[in-house]
């Protein structure tokens, strides 16, 4: 009895002693499960928290052999299952889109530009599918334009609506971007499709409302979240303050992920440089107006394991980069890093593109000199 009586007690000094994990904040709304994270990383036993990043290689746009085949530009890029890069070139004078292999050597570039088969007008956004194909979204008119991972054309459709982005999902479904503009109604939304472009759910909506003479409009520039993997999309709207909603490829919302965070300020500088864009238009500016804070986050991305990375307006720790929140599969705040995709385009910084494949995390950023470089980066968490 006596040896029960200490293996009991020595249990119970071991379970004291023992680091504690944390209990995770979760309420239930209209059925919806809500992750509830606050300022500071949840501490998760086993889960590893710190992540670094080493440097293999970079696609520079500066190099003048780049120059000379047209990529001078990244408008976005891809990566598909072997590891190839593909870069669309949306100013490019004659060809579009250009492959690079898993070490970042130039293997060759396609998508011409004209008005033939298989040939683009004004390329917008693109996608690589689960089968390696290369969707690229036309404007003018709007069509969708698919080839094979070496440039050849596999299907070509014209699609009878103002559908700026398409990306295939996983399970052959379509995410599709709609804008909507004119006197009665004003706005952008993602709406899921069939592979036969049938209407199956709308996601989300941003109503934007037409600028009337003598309106008052925000002065911000408002960017959001829509991350996909090969089992969930991601979206985030900024006028929803800090919350993310999480659905799987059917469409359904299966979890809202949501966070404290502390307010950045807008500053003089900001409110000048926005100003900016509408130079030579002083009743547009006499318009602007500004709230007192940014909004809570400006991008994100998702890597394989479910891991969702959101790009705040916080300073990073090197000029440049901003500090990104990192959830885990089941939404919890568990770390943060710091990076630098940011870049130019307009008067001011902006995010661009980064993406993560096969423990790779591939990070599009402005240099020193105007020029824009892909980094990419090895993955290591421990």
């Amino acid at each position: 009895m006596k040896k029960h009586i200490t293996l009991i007690l020595i249990l119970l000094i071991f379970s004291n002693c023992a680091p504690k994990q944390e209990k995770i904040e979760r309420i239930i709304e209209d059925g919806v499960e809500v992750v509830l994270n606050h300022l500071e990383p949840y501490k998760i036993k086993g889960e590893p928290i710190a992540l670094t990043l080493e440097e293999e290689f970079t696609i520079d746009t500066e190099r003048d052999d780049l120059a000379l085949k047209g990529l001078t530009e990244i408008t976005t890029f891809d990566v598909d299952s072997e590891g190839n890069i593909y870069f669309l070139n949306q100013f490019s004078p004659e060809i579009f889109i250009f492959k690079f292999n898993q070490h970042g050597e130039y293997v060759m570039s396609f998508g011409q530009k004209g008005q033939g088969p298989g040939e683009l007008q004004f390329p917008v956004t693109f996608a690589v599918n689960s089968r390696d194909e290369i969707w690229i979204t036309d404007q003018r008119p709007t069509k969708l334009v698919i080839f094979n991972k070496n440039g050849g054309l596999v299907e070509e459709k014209v699609i009878g609506f103002n559908a700026p982005v398409i990306i295939p999902l996983s399970n052959e479904k379509l995410l599709v971007t709609l804008a909507e503009y004119g006197p009665e109604a004003n706005y952008t939304s993602l709406v899921l499709y069939s592979p036969d472009f049938d209407r199956i759910k709308e996601l989300s909506r941003r109503e934007t409302g037409p600028l009337r003479k003598g309106t008052k409009f925000e002065g911000i520039v408002r960017f959001g979240i829509k991350a996909i993997t090969s089992k969930n999309i991601y979206l985030g709207d900024t006028r929803k303050d800090y919350e993310i909603w999480v659905y799987d490829l059917e469409g359904n919302l299966e979890r809202k992920i949501r966070k404290e965070h502390e307010p950045v300020p807008i500053t003089e500088k900001y409110k000048k440089q926005n100003l900016e864009r509408f130079k030579g238009d002083p009743e547009s500016q006499k318009r602007m107006y500004f709230p007192k804070f940014l909004p809570p986050f400006q991008f994100g991305f998702a890597d394989e394991k479910g891991h969702l990375f959101v790009m705040t307006y916080e300073k990073g720790e090197n000029p440049k980069e901003y500090k990104y929140d990192i959830f885990n599969a089941d939404g919890i705040f568990i770390s943060r890093t710091s990076l630098g995709n940011v870049g130019k385009p307009w008067v001011f910084e902006v995010p661009l593109d980064a993406m993560c494949k096969k423990e790779l995390l591939y990070c599009v950023r402005q240099k020193e000199s105007g020029y824009i470089e892909l980094v990419v980066y090895k993955m290591k968490w421990e």
